[in-house]
């Protein structure tokens, strides 16, 4: 399974609003193939089928993968800029309209997975109110980092940098370990590499202390304005 995945649907390839969803989870499980396949967090490993691994990672190893999954669709010409748009929109306002931010970060909310995947439905909860999934507020935190690069660096380092210097230090290939990735990566190293991708450690720390492991939101008004993008209220002053 390190190499591969099995998808499943009982759902019509021939119908296009279900063709898009489809193929978005095909885009997301084909990301996984390097991000938690591989590049997979040290809270993951060993994965354990009995009990459950709490992991403080699964912005990264989830959300980031939900960005991609968008993002990949858009590079092959499967979805167009204005739906692409949309979805991050949608992204974004989940995350910046969401109470539960004042409850946890997004590292605390990765770690509540074994008591919301699933679990949630059949569990009497307030969930509405204090979650926001680690898939959403994991893409909105890779949009607004993948900005960030481009912008501090004139469009010359972007998220797929990050990403791939991750790979290069975690997800390559190396001597097998039966079962296990070589090196499973931590909180502070997946800080660490940002700090050497962007080649400015206060940006990374400043990201991960405010973003990842605090509960501010990033200005996605002026990240998607410098990217061409409009980000404003439906209903100004209204309730």
């Amino acid at each position: 399974h390190r190499n591969s995945t099995v998808l499943t649907s009982s759902e019509a390839l021939g119908d296009p609003y279900r063709r898009t969803s489809l193929l978005g989870t095909v885009a997301h499980e084909f990301f996984h193939g390097w991000n938690t396949e591989r590049i997979r967090p040290r809270s993951l490993e060993p994965f354990d089928f009995e009990d459950a691994n709490m992991s403080g990672e699964l912005w990264l190893a989830e959300g980031v993968t939900s960005y991609y999954e968008s993002l990949l669709m858009h590079r092959a010409g499967l979805a167009s800029l204005e739906d692409t748009s949309a979805e991050f929109g949608r992204t974004i306002d989940a995350v910046i309209r969401s109470p539960g931010r004042r409850f946890r970060s997004a590292v605390e909310m990765s770690r509540l997975a074994p008591f919301v995947d699933a679990a949630r439905w059949v569990d009497r909860t307030n969930w509405e109110n204090l979650y926001i999934s680690y898939y959403t507020w994991g893409a909105a935190l890779g949009l607004a980092l993948d900005l960030s690069l481009r912008e501090r660096s004139g469009g010359r380092i972007t998220l797929d940098d990050f990403m791939r210097l991750m790979w290069r230090r975690y997800g390559r290939p190396a001597p097998l370990v039966e079962g296990l990735v070589a090196v499973p990566y931590t909180l502070r190293g997946a800080r660490d590499c940002l700090a050497d991708v962007s080649g400015d450690p206060a940006f990374a720390d400043a990201f991960f202390d405010r973003f990842v492991e605090g509960r501010e939101v990033a200005d996605y008004e002026g990240l998607l304005g410098r990217a061409g993008l409009v980000l404003r209220r439906r209903s100004p002053g209204r309730a």
